[in-house]
């Protein structure tokens, strides 16, 4: 509730509910007024976690591609504390949409699946956090809000001459203030800096290779993302995977 308050006048707003089954505040969804807003504020109070398990798929479906104005959908929130038998379906649904709706996903509770909540905003360019029902959630609201401000942006790094696989791909949405971690394989190549190239012009960031070592951790934790990339077209790179 707190969240759409903060919501400004003309905004467009649609909630659904879902469990077992799901229901909607609006046939489609509306730009908000003053007095709807104080309707949508109302409905979220009355929300009760009373609607069975957790059917996720229907809901996004829906939001995605069969409710009027769908096309227009440019940000979803999955407000989720459970998880869910067909995980990669749900996952595939939401990126074949990635090119219009970025999907934010947050997960209360410790029952959550972490794979649903993650995946699900990596692919789509989106952010997910997870967090405990009994925490204090103005904070998370602020995240949020200030979350879906901020517009999708083609970026990119360039290595210059090192030869580099890196993962997560493609690359988080950027936020100020918030950290962002890129795992990085070299092979072969020197240089002194790589790019991150924004729409917004370049940066540069030193590196010392010189100073780099072979250690397990880190390349333990790429391995871990290349597999869970690599993964998500098992067929393809099936060998690599095993690899």
């Amino acid at each position: 509730a707190s969240a759409i308050e903060q919501l400004d006048i003309g905004d467009t707003l649609q909630l659904i509910c879902f469990g077992s089954s799901m229901r909607f505040l609006w046939n489609a969804p509306q730009r908000l007024t003053q007095e709807n807003k104080r309707e949508a504020i109302a409905y979220v109070k009355r929300c009760e976690a009373d609607m069975g398990g957790t059917e996720i798929f229907s809901p996004i479906r829906l939001a995605l591609t069969e409710h009027p104005q769908a096309e227009a959908l440019t940000n979803l929130v999955v407000i989720t504390d459970g998880a869910v038998s067909n995980e990669q379906e749900v996952i595939d649904f939401a990126s074949a949409h990635a090119q219009t709706t970025r999907v934010f996903t947050y997960g209360v509770g410790h029952a959550v699946s972490q794979t649903l909540v993650r995946e699900l905003a990596r692919v789509t360019h989106g952010k997910h956090e997870t967090f405990s029902p009994h925490e204090e959630n103005h904070k998370r609201v602020a995240r949020l809000l200030e979350h879906l401000g901020v517009p999708t942006s083609e970026h990119h790094i360039e290595w210059g001459e090192l030869d580099a696989v890196a993962y997560p791909t493609p690359l988080p949405l950027l936020l100020a203030g918030e950290q962002t971690t890129l795992l990085a394989k070299i092979n072969a190549g020197k240089s002194h800096h790589v790019e991150l190239v924004t729409e917004h012009g370049a940066r540069r960031i030193a590196v010392d290779l010189d100073g780099a070592s072979e250690g397990e951790l880190l390349g333990l934790l790429w391995a871990r993302e290349a597999i869970r990339a690599l993964a998500r077209d098992p067929e393809s790179h099936r060998e690599r995977v095993i690899d």
